[in-house]
């Protein structure tokens, strides 16, 4: 059956390079445009790309994942934000995203809800989460611009189970060395989706797609509220390796 089929699947290692051309087939765009202050008057327009891919998350729908400095929510940027929206691309088109949210395992993470509809029509593959990451030796680490990829050994941390500290990677196959750096996305052997890196040497295990906190953006995207929300996530992440 196909269930059985894919539980065979599930078990199977795969090498880096088909780990690493399997992202580059599923991949989306993520591309935060925004309106911010500029330091000497006026405003400026920024954009901040980033790739992911599709997650399934345990309610049966589509996420994408990717890590706050990737978009205009970098907590020392949002004092200075007029307005934010959020594109999101896959090779069967494009959609406006009006909502993220700030996982609850590490608010430097950003996971954006896809409809359905649009997830089931983009032409890409779904990830399932790698809730038991240990039944791997190792990790394989994706550099978030696709530059290079490598493989690491990585621990549980006893004071906090929802992070990997990852060792320093193994030379990637594409060029001669890897510097693992934030938003990196880790991979388990079998290419299960495990987490993305919350800064050089941690990688968030995600388990589940809970939030900590909601935005909105485009139209219904209120400077004062990203303001608040931030300052209150701060606070956490201060408690965070």
């Amino acid at each position: 059956s196909e269930a059985i089929q894919q539980e065979i699947e599930a078990a199977r290692p795969q090498t880096m390079s088909e780990i690493f051309t399997r992202f580059q087939k599923n991949r989306a765009t993520i591309e935060f445009t925004s309106r911010e202050k500029a330091l000497l008057g006026g405003t400026v327009a920024r954009t901040y790309e980033s790739r992911s891919i599709l997650v399934n998350g345990s309610d049966g729908n589509a996420y994408l994942v990717t890590h706050s400095a990737n978009s205009p929510f970098a907590f020392s940027k949002t004092a200075r934000l007029e307005s934010a929206f959020l594109t999101v691309t896959t090779p069967a088109g494009s959609l406006q995203i009006n909502q993220i949210g700030f996982l609850a395992a590490d608010p430097r993470l950003i996971f954006i809800p896809l409809p359905k509809v649009f997830a089931e029509s983009s032409g890409l593959e779904s990830y399932q989460l790698a809730l038991q990451p240990e039944r791997w030796e190792e990790a394989v680490l994706i550099k978030n611009d696709e530059s290079n990829f490598g493989r690491t050994e990585f621990r549980r941390l006893t004071s906090s189970a929802r992070f990997l500290k990852m060792e320093r990677p193994a030379l990637g196959q594409l060029f001669a060395d890897f510097a693992a750096s934030r938003g990196d996305l880790a991979f388990s052997k079998n290419g299960q989706f495990i987490g993305v890196l919350a800064d050089t040497r941690h990688a968030v295990v995600i388990d589940d797609l809970m939030a900590s906190a909601v935005l909105d953006l485009g139209g219904r995207f209120s400077p004062e509220n990203a303001r608040s929300t931030i300052d209150k996530l701060k606070e956490r992440v201060r408690k965070l390796p």
